[in-house]
């Protein structure tokens, strides 16, 4: 099985290219200061809402993501900080007296590619 350096060039270059692809797509939230999280959504509700024209925030393009902000940034925080603590977060006590959360299935708390997130 002998390979040659073209083969092996093209291979890297291959490669080079679908690394450098999303990060020239991302690369104002990779090098910027931007986010791909939907932060401005949080300003159609109280106590946020008061304070739009001021931060000089626009109405949001798509309240469907609000989920994003609402939802999923707060399970994240969670699971960090179970992690940080060396538990297993099998209990989300910021909702109503508690909920179970590692049951719940929706916070991709095992998904494996979440490891770049946390």
């Amino acid at each position: 099985m002998n390979v040659s350096r073209v083969e092996l060039r093209r291979d890297a270059l291959a490669l080079l290219i679908l690394f450098l692809l999303p990060l020239l797509w991302f690369g104002p939230v990779v090098f910027g200061n931007r986010t791909i999280l939907p932060a401005d959504n949080i300003y159609q509700y109280e106590p946020w809402r008061s304070f739009a024209e001021q931060q000089s925030v626009d109405v949001p393009h798509n309240a469907l993501l609000s989920d994003l902000v609402l939802e999923n940034y707060p399970w994240k925080l969670l699971i960090r900080k179970a992690i940080r603590e060396g538990q297993p977060p099998l209990w989300n006590p910021y909702l109503f007296t508690g909920v179970p959360f590692l049951a719940a299935g929706q916070h991709s708390a095992l998904y494996p590619f979440s490891i770049v997130y946390y």
